[in-house]
């Protein structure tokens, strides 16, 4: 399956990028800084509501671009 380029967001309100990949057990993703370097000290404030709002932007791109 062929993913669309990363995506601008927020982790803890702060602005990220959000690389994300759909793997057979679900949903996976990376923080990125805004210049697109991992961001793991970022990626620790991830909430769960994050998460599920990562998952929705990463659902609408893929339906945007296929």
């Amino acid at each position: 399956m062929i993913n669309p380029p990363n995506f601008d967001s927020t982790c803890a309100g702060i602005p990220c990028q959000i690389q994300w990949d759909w793997e057979e057990e679900g949903f996976s993703y990376t923080v990125l800084d805004r210049r697109g370097r991992p961001a793991p000290w970022l990626e620790r404030k991830a909430t769960q509501r994050d998460i599920y709002r990562w998952e929705d932007e990463a659902a609408a791109l893929y339906v945007e671009e296929f």
